[in-house]
């Protein structure tokens, strides 16, 4: 009788612990395909990452020690990122958009929209106001783009990225 206890006892405790099982290690295995390729200076961080295929990508942060390299490139998914001169301290960038590998726009804090033709190796101020923050960024075609930020601010351009006019948002605050 109490050999066809522990057997049941046995019996159930295994299946249980294969339930267990069978539930844990899914998990477990896709987030072990995560593994780390860059390190930030300590103090830095990470506000936006964009690709624009598998292996083209940019990503920015922000460094508070009157450094100007503050917007990362990689060429190799992710395995190697160099980091590009914005030309501004301080800056923190909350969004990207890339419309080619070469052609890519940044914004973020101090109202900064910044432009780079050749891939990040040159990055031109096309757009400041230091009154708002600019959240997002959002390209409809090669030539017309939109920007959002603080304060209901709504902006557009139809030249890529030459002249933005603010748009009405209905938002004030």
């Amino acid at each position: 009788m109490i050999s066809l206890i522990l057997r049941s006892i046995s019996k159930n405790l295994f299946i249980t612990t294969l339930l267990l099982l069978s539930q844990i290690l899914p998990g477990s295995l896709a987030y072990s395909q995560w593994y780390q390729t860059y390190s930030h200076t300590p103090g830095q961080s990470c506000y936006a990452l964009k690709f624009y295929d598998n292996n083209t990508g940019y990503h920015s942060g922000v460094l508070y020690n009157g450094s100007t390299m503050n917007i990362y490139k990689t060429t190799n998914g992710g395995n190697n990122w160099t980091a590009q001169n914005s030309g501004l301290t301080a800056q923190r960038f909350m969004a990207i958009e890339i419309l080619h590998p070469d052609t890519v726009f940044i914004c973020g804090n101090y109202g900064k929209i910044l432009r780079t033709y050749n891939g990040g190796q040159n990055w031109v101020t096309v757009y400041s106001d230091t009154n708002v923050q600019l959240w997002d960024i959002k390209f409809v075609s090669p030539d017309t783009g939109f920007v959002a930020g603080s304060s209901g601010r709504i902006m557009k351009t139809t030249n890529k990225g030459d002249n933005w006019i603010t748009l009405p948002s209905g938002i004030t605050n």
